[in-house]
């Protein structure tokens, strides 16, 4: 049977390619509620390679390997003081143990690639975690009923990349999911549905983007109703009210300047900072200060209710634990790494170990201020 002819029965399952980054939260809820989906028939999984640099998420794959991936990656936690915030949902095993035929493919921007796309012969291709380059018009017009996208915000606001650290850092109370038609720029398609997330105040972008994960599986179903109830007609999609508005940059974690901690700023916006640099496991840097010469990370704070009397920038023992004064409000300091070139090299401490560490003789001392 054609396409044009089989898409004509509303009834028959919609083709669909998948795209998708391994080991992405949407990617790995959407892929989970499109197994179960009866108005879809996904054909293949297609994934990037897994880079060497990453070989030890590649153990995550194999059921013999997992386990001691998991096992390895707690202990680091444990001896970091870190919380075990990392992903583990395996795209391609999830693929395999559900019997889908997964395609790894390097890149959609050469022949080769995208002729294995077009022998799928797909009515829809959907991306649901993202794809590490901007895909040509070769494959989004390459299925007749386009190609469409999960975008863990709501659209035009925060379009880009790493969007939950912006949005935890810019403190907002409504996140979500937004599914668009793909078109030649990074998230500026037509809009097809969108789905409102509230945000937890103490969240980590980690646990932001696993709350909005939980919805786009949900909804992309509901949209692939839509799509399958309309075929051979495309669903019109809603045009982005600013389609011009800018991406965000990548998280700025080169940028000695925007991870240093203003104690200038107030208690509530150095909080979100060091939550917005919150990572998986405390290898690389974050927000971080500097106390007579000597840099720490703040990895985890707290806001302090009664803020002690003191210029903003000094910090205070209060209760056998370190305070830092801001500009407005104090936060107390809970987990801080001392600095070091070398990545785990050292090891979160408790707030306790600070105060024995630098304030050691002082009940107060003053940050070193910014050069």
């Amino acid at each position: 049977m054609s396409v044009s002819k089989r898409l004509l029965h509303k009834l028959e399952p919609v083709r669909v390619v998948y795209l998708s980054r391994q080991f992405n939260r949407s990617g790995y809820s959407v892929l989970k509620s499109l197994i179960g989906c009866p108005a879809c028939h996904v054909v293949a999984v297609v994934l990037p390679p897994t880079r060497p640099s990453k070989r030890q998420m590649a153990r995550l794959d194999s059921v013999t390997t997992a386990w001691f991936e998991v096992a390895s990656y707690r202990l680091a936690c444990l001896r970091q003081g870190a919380r075990p915030l990392r992903f583990e949902g395996s795209l391609h095993r999830l693929a395999k143990s559900s019997g889908l035929n997964v395609e790894i493919i390097a890149s959609l921007k050469d022949l080769s690639g995208i002729e294995r796309l077009r022998r799928l012969k797909p009515d829809l291709i959907v991306l649901g975690g993202g794809w590490p380059e901007l895909l040509p018009a070769e494959v989004f017009e390459l299925a007749p009923l386009g190609a469409i996208n999960t975008h863990p915000s709501l659209l035009p606001d925060y379009r880009g990349t790493d969007v939950h650290r912006w949005q935890v850092l810019d403190g907002v109370k409504i996140s979500g999911t937004t599914i668009h038609y793909i078109d030649d720029r990074f998230d500026t398609g037509d809009i097809l549905a969108q789905r409102a997330v509230p945000v937890d105040p103490s969240a980590t972008p980690q646990q932001l983007f696993q709350s909005v994960a939980n919805s786009a599986g949900t909804l992309m179903v509901e949209v692939i109703e839509r799509i399958q109830a309309a075929a051979p007609a495309r669903v019109v999609g809603i045009p982005q009210s600013d389609s011009n508005r800018k991406s965000l940059p990548l998280w700025p974690w080169n940028n000695d300047q925007f991870l240093r901690i203003d104690p200038t700023a107030s208690a509530t916006q150095i909080e979100r900072h060091i939550r917005a640099t919150t990572q998986e496991s405390y290898t690389y840097d974050g927000a971080w200060l500097s106390v007579g010469g000597r840099k720490y990370i703040v990895r985890r704070a707290s806001l302090v209710v009664d803020a002690p009397s003191a210029p903003p920038g000094t910090l205070v023992m209060m209760s056998k634990k370190a305070v830092l004064v801001c500009g407005e409000g104090a936060l107390r300091l809970d987990r801080v790494q001392e600095r070091s070139t070398v990545p785990m090299a050292t090891v979160s401490r408790n707030s306790k170990w600070f105060v024995r560490h630098c304030l050691s003789g002082f009940s107060q001392i003053p940050v070193d201020e910014a050069v």
